[in-house]
């Protein structure tokens, strides 16, 4: 992979070459909030439990356990984590 730390080597040669973007090789994620881990633990369980349940059905089921989330919240997480109702 490339070495992003090394002083003689600017970073537009090896982005075209690789067809990418220069700030997608800048671009180091940041760590998930425990509040999220614990949502998206939820949201796999009932998703698992109930497997066609989707992003309206489930902020219902989150409510229920007494988290305070909405559709898109939801939606999003799904998408992040790759899970889909049947």
């Amino acid at each position: 992979m490339i070495n992003r730390h090394h002083p003689l080597l600017p970073l537009t040669q090896p982005s075209r070459r690789l067809r990418l973007s220069r700030s997608s090789l800048y671009y180091e994620p940041g760590p998930k909030s425990e509040t999220d881990l614990r949502r998206m633990g939820k949201i796999d369980q009932l998703q698992t439990a109930h497997p066609f349940a989707a992003s309206k059905m489930l902020p219902d089921m989150l409510r229920f356990d007494g988290e305070k989330v909405g559709r898109k919240q939801v939606s999003t997480r799904m998408k992040k984590m790759r899970i889909e109702a049947l």
